[in-house]
């Protein structure tokens, strides 16, 4: 089926124009979310308390690095003014100490995204993934790479592939969170290259690991405020073979 503007134009498929149109509703909804975050005269989670007043609201960075919640997220999380920073992460706070909303890399790694996956089911996890493999069949995208990989989603992409319902390939890099114990980093580690040998089918093999570092390679050109630590933030990306320890250096890159 295809249609055709009344005006005279180029005739598209049903598909194609139902995926742009939802893009244009999922445009506009984001512009009219960011003009009354902005409007309301708040900062931090009252921005979106005003919006969305009562229900938990997580509002994902489009790099996947940080998360802006509200107050019913920041306490359904257990996020209070006496929580901790992690190594390597930030829950940004006030200047009374209470929190913002704000949260990024370990801290958004290791409390918001293990609350969020704890919460979802195996159906609705089977259902985004399936999503997704449609999406990349209709675009001709036949590999992707995931540099944030966790055991959520090898259960995930584990059914799938026991029920042969993977069309594509995915590359996974297994995220290293930084817990702020040598043994328990290592560990980690030493569970990403049991993957690297056992999962070589070309569906999804498990190549690597990534962390985030606190340092820079290269020193800032000036002090950065607390809340832009992201912006000079590095990914240490390694790859994995079954004859590598844990120990050898990473190299780093800008990210």
């Amino acid at each position: 089926m295809s249609w055709t503007p009344k005006r005279g134009g180029k005739k598209i498929s049903i598909n194609l124009w139902l995926h742009q149109s939802l893009d244009i509703l999922w445009l506009a909804n984001g512009l009219i979310f960011a003009v009354l975050l902005f409007a309301s005269g708040r900062s931090g989670c009252g921005r979106v308390d005003a919006v969305a007043p009562g229900k938990p609201v997580y509002a994902f960075a489009y790099d996947v690095h940080s998360v802006c919640v509200n107050t019913a997220a920041l306490t359904e999380l257990g996020i209070t003014s006496s929580t901790p920073n992690p190594p390597g992460g930030t829950i940004k706070r006030d200047s009374e100490g209470h929190a913002t909303g704000y949260i990024d890399e370990t801290a958004f790694r290791n409390i918001v995204l293990p609350f969020l996956d704890a919460r979802a089911s195996e159906n609705e996890n089977e259902a985004s993934l399936t999503a997704v493999q449609r999406a990349y069949r209709e675009t001709g995208v036949t590999t992707a790479c995931d540099m944030c990989f966790n055991e959520s989603d090898l259960m995930t992409f584990r059914r799938a592939a026991e029920a042969g319902k993977l069309t594509s390939r995915l590359i996974a890099y297994w995220r290293v969170n930084n817990t702020g114990s040598v043994e328990d980093n290592i560990a980690q580690v030493h569970r990403v290259a049991a993957l690297a040998v056992e999962h070589t089918s070309p569906w999804l093999p498990v190549v690597g690991i990534k962390m985030i570092l606190e340092q820079s390679t290269a020193a800032p050109p000036r002090p950065l405020p607390a809340g832009d630590r992201c912006a000079m933030c590095n990914a240490a990306v390694i790859v994995l073979s079954p004859a590598q320890a844990p120990e050898r250096q990473p190299r780093r890159q800008n990210h």
